[in-house]
């Protein structure tokens, strides 16, 4: 999980990939963190690709390297609404409030899941 973690901070743009209606959405996605040994994404609940992982929470993630290393990460996406975890995402990524993304851990639009019974394969 740490190599995995490591890889995606290093390339600082990964990608997650939902279904919506039968047809892949591909998005770029900056901020990642660790919490209790799961990978962890962010994302605002007022846009689709929260709506998409709720209705389908079958995601994948991918990213590559400068010598074309590649990281692809499968599992079940699962929200997880406690302030403590919303909290280390901030923590780990200040990124979000630099950019006021959130206000807080509190922030209401604050969306964050956890990847369950990931796969992780590295090439």
């Amino acid at each position: 999980m740490k190599e995995a973690l490591q890889f995606l901070k290093e390339r600082r743009t990964f990608y997650v990939a939902t279904v919506e209606d039968g047809k892949p959405h591909l998005r770029p996605f900056g901020a990642i963190m660790e919490y209790e040994g799961k990978l962890y994404i962010v994302t605002s609940n007022t846009k689709n690709v929260y709506k998409q992982i709720v209705k389908n929470p079958s995601i994948a993630l991918c990213a590559c390297g400068e010598n074309r290393e590649w990281i692809r990460i499968e599992g079940t996406a699962k929200l997880d609404n406690r302030v403590t975890a919303k909290q280390k995402m901030l923590d780990d990524n200040p990124v979000l409030t630099q950019r006021k993304r959130y206000t807080s851990a509190e922030d209401p639009a604050m969306a964050i899941f956890c990847i369950d019974d990931a796969k992780i394969e590295f090439n």
